[in-house]
């Protein structure tokens, strides 16, 4: 698998993302840049909720670009 650091944003964007458990987080529909690191916006729609999950190797667990679907180390709750 490629490294986090591996992948344009324009190729996450639309993505969905779930945690680790297999909960449905919601879908990347952007990013924006801190000082430590990248920050992926996750939305999800059905329960009007956003993410802001650090684009970190703590955090992101596997980018799959055929499947179409990044897993996180992420507490649904943040």
């Amino acid at each position: 698998a490629a490294g986090i650091d591996e992948y344009y944003w324009s190729q996450l964007t639309g993505l969905r993302v779930e945690n680790i458990q297999g909960l449905d987080l919601g879908l990347v529909t952007g990013f924006f840049e801190t000082g430590a690191n990248d920050v992926m916006v996750v939305k999800n729609c059905k329960v009007d909720r956003e993410h802001l999950i650090p684009f970190t190797k703590f955090a992101i667990i596997d980018v799959d670009l055929d499947d179409k679907k990044i897993v996180v180390d992420w507490d649904p709750e943040f």
